[in-house]
């Protein structure tokens, strides 16, 4: 099994039952030294804005990240969101759903669970990439919920 914390949509019950067909285990947990920024689909790695192409229109497609700010010590940065236990087919699901390698890169990290007990997981994060940085209280989905549930019910049936 492999944990992977999630924020943004990948936080959603929903959004993950799309991508995988179920709901595996799960908790809540926190995230620190890292922010939650948001991208535009000018930032982003041409092969992905390609792809992207082929279901939204530029001016329509923004994607959250996380972004790691503790390089040089301690940060007050922190995301909260769920953390996942799941198959390493699973996980090899949603890294070709967030272009692992190729935009977002699966960082080793720890998170804290609500009852402070420290686990290792992995985050999708973009560590070298332009966007606006985010404070609490936005919406899980930076664009519509219901296409992008569309689309990821229409990849896990790939």
């Amino acid at each position: 099994m492999v944990l992977v914390f999630g924020y943004a949509t990948l936080s959603e019950q929903e959004y993950i039952q799309a991508l995988l067909g179920v709901v595996p285990p799960h908790f809540g947990a926190t995230l620190s030294g890292y922010q939650l920024c948001l991208q535009e689909y000018d930032c982003m790695p041409e092969k992905v804005q390609d792809v992207i192409a082929h279901n939204w229109k530029p001016e329509e497609f923004k994607s959250y990240f996380a972004r790691k700010t503790s390089y040089f010590g301690p940060s007050d940065d922190s995301i909260r969101g769920v953390v996942w236990d799941l198959t390493e087919s699973q996980k090899a699901t949603l890294d070709d759903w967030e272009f692992e390698g190729l935009w977002y890169t699966a960082d080793e990290v720890k998170v804290t669970d609500d009852q402070g007990k420290v686990h290792n997981a992995f985050v999708y994060a973009i560590n070298s990439g332009r966007g606006t940085v985010l404070e609490d209280g936005f919406d899980p989905y930076p664009v519509d919920k219901a296409k992008m549930l569309r689309l990821a019910r229409k990849n896990a049936k790939r």
